[in-house]
């Protein structure tokens, strides 16, 4: 009865609209899920991702679930993961991008998950890891996370407003290998949250890379399609 009545004065609302959520729904109305800006380019060879990516450096194959367009759903659910505590949600669409996933070819067989880090200063503010929770999401789809194969070593200020050189510039040197015990010779998802430059993607594939043997793939939750 108190749960009634509270959903009655304070009704879940759907993170992608902020409408009220029917019975059943969980984060994201069904309205929203049907309407979300799909890539759906899990299975396609020279992807805009793997054409934005190529040459910098080796990985087996690139993706991710949607588009991310500027004031959009896509950016509306992004910044509750990051910003507002929404964990729900990451792990909603986390759940979403290892279903694509699963029923892609070119992403048989993973062996790991490789969230990309944050600093444990920024982690101790904001309670969690974004990607970190995005994978959780996927751990419910069967696939085993490595959380600390990883580490960001340095904290700087957000690259958000930088362009393309200063994003590089700016994690050239931040990341380090954590526990990569076992990882020789298996398929590593690296995994993040938007792809826009790949700048720390590009630092951290390049890491994964000296371990003998390990094949890397991309997927994040969200791209900009320029």
């Amino acid at each position: 009865m108190i749960g009634s009545i509270t959903e009655l004065f304070y009704p879940a609302l759907c993170t992608g609209c902020e409408n009220t959520l029917f019975k059943g729904e969980l984060e994201l109305c069904t309205a929203c899920i049907l309407d979300l800006p799909y890539t759906r380019m899990h299975d396609q060879e020279a992807n805009i991702i793997e054409q934005r990516l190529a040459g910098r450096f080796s990985f087996e194959a690139a993706t991710s679930l949607l588009f991310f367009h500027k004031s959009g759903k896509v950016q509306h659910m992004l910044h509750a993961l990051k910003y507002k505590n929404n964990q729900a949600i990451g792990k909603l669409l986390g759940a979403m991008l290892a279903d694509e996933l699963m029923r892609s070819k070119r992403f048989a067989e993973i062996d790991f998950i490789v969230p990309v880090p944050i600093h444990p200063k920024k982690g101790k503010i904001r309670g969690y890891n974004q990607a970190e929770v995005i994978a959780e999401g996927m751990v419910e789809r069967g696939f085993f996370v490595r959380a600390h194969a990883l580490k960001k070593t340095e904290h700087r200020e957000s690259q958000t407003r930088s362009g393309i050189y200063a994003r590089y510039k700016n994690v050239a040197d931040i990341f380090g290998l954590g526990d990569t015990t076992g990882l020789e010779c298996k398929k590593v998802l690296l995994l993040d949250d938007v792809l826009t430059t790949g700048a720390t993607l590009e630092a951290c594939a390049k890491l994964l890379m000296k371990i003998d043997g390990l094949k890397v793939y991309i997927a994040t939750l969200a791209c900009t399609e320029h």
